[in-house]
């Protein structure tokens, strides 16, 4: 691949990897309503959904994204192929 930047063919493509931890609740969880019946559910439930949150475990998702990076050898250029 040729540089944008120097025209140079001295380059090389890394594949990068981005991971995000998404934790906590959604705009939707509070917007509906449904804080109120979690607290409920908690008072009414407490042993089961303590059982129930040991088996489950965390609440938190991690999205990972792969994004190709160009990086000249000559001039440093870093860019994003896409």
């Amino acid at each position: 691949m040729i540089c944008p930047d120097c025209l140079s063919e001295n380059t090389k493509v890394e594949l990068v990897q981005k991971q995000q931890l998404k934790k906590g609740r959604s705009i939707w969880y509070w917007l509906t309503g449904y804080f109120i019946i979690n607290w409920m559910m908690w008072f009414l439930f407490t042993p089961f959904k303590i059982v129930m949150r040991l088996i489950k475990g965390p609440n938190y998702k991690i999205k990972t994204r792969e994004q190709k990076r160009l990086i000249c050898n000559d001039c440093g250029y870093m860019g994003r192929i896409r």
